[in-house]
C-alpha cells in the first residue's frame, strides 16, 4: 500500500454483480477527490467482473475464488 493513501475503501458482495456497477460509480465519484484505494473481494458468484475491471481501472479487485456462502441470510431485521 502506498504510504500517501489516507483512506481504503472495501466493497463486499456476493452474488450482486448487477448492483456491483452502480455502487461503484457512487464510491469512486465520492472518494474521486481524497487520496484513497477502492478494493473489492469477489467471488466466483459476481458476474461481469472483466467489464467492471475494463470500467474501473482504479479499483482493485480481489480473486477469492468460490466462497461458499448459505443464502438467504436470516435475521429479525430482514
Amino acid at each position: 500500500m502506498a504510504a500517501d493513501i489516507l483512506l481504503s475503501v472495501i466493497v463486499t458482495i456476493v452474488g450482486g454483480g448487477r448492483f456491483l456497477r452502480r455502487c461503484l460509480r457512487h464510491v469512486v465519484e465520492q472518494v474521486g477527490q481524497y487520496s484513497a484505494e477502492v478494493i473489492v473481494p469477489c467471488d466466483s458468484t459476481v458476474e461481469g467482473i472483466d467489464e467492471l475491471k475494463q470500467e474501473f481501472p482504479a479499483v482493485t479487485f480481489l480473486d477469492m475464488g468460490v466462497v461458499e456462502t448459505t443464502s438467504p441470510v436470516t435475521t429479525q431485521s430482514g
